[in-house]
């Protein structure tokens, strides 16, 4: 009697967990197909790390900005980062305030920017211009940006956008 109604339980169960990933899967890695991430680090001039430094990434074009601090270990992430261009702020108590231009962020890939605070005047600043990185050091995948154009050339028989990702 009691393996029976333990059974039941795990077959009235097993529908709904199938429901679950039906709807919450799909969406999440749909999500990590058109997007990118920036990592780094926030250090201090003897390269200790900086923990709760607030960091502020802004899209230069729409001016979306997006808020982190960074962790105990003086670590911060941005996930989920739309491609595009970015300038990020970094700021900490006793610390210049550092600023990095032009970080560019493509489909599928992991920039780093370390942040080097300098201490200092609050009112100080130290502005850097980041550059593209020759090589992707944090993963082995490969990601690209598909203009609208070269959509409508290709021999799609819906105009599907999830189906790109098998072809970049």
């Amino acid at each position: 009697m009691k393996a029976t109604l333990t059974y039941r339980i795990a077959a009235s169960l097993f529908p709904a967990f199938g429901l679950f990933l039906l709807l919450c899967v799909p969406g999440r890695l749909a999500a990590q197909l058109d997007r990118g991430e920036i990592t780094g680090t926030a250090e201090d001039p003897s390269h200790a790390v900086v923990p709760n430094a607030r960091i502020v990434l802004t899209n230069v074009d729409t001016g979306v900005t997006t808020t982190t601090k960074s962790t105990s270990t003086g670590t911060y992430v941005f996930d989920d980062v739309v491609p595009g261009r970015y300038s990020l702020v970094a700021e900490a108590g006793g610390f210049e305030k550092y600023v990095v231009n032009d970080v560019v962020v493509q489909v599928q890939q992991v920039v780093t920017v370390d942040i080097h605070l300098a201490t200092g005047n609050v009112q100080q600043s130290v502005t850097v211009t980041a550059s593209a990185p020759l090589l992707e050091a944090e993963n082995a995948q490969v990601g690209q940006s598909i203009t609208n154009e070269a959509v409508n050339d290709l021999p799609l028989a819906t105009r599907d956008w999830g189906s790109l990702a098998q072809m970049s």
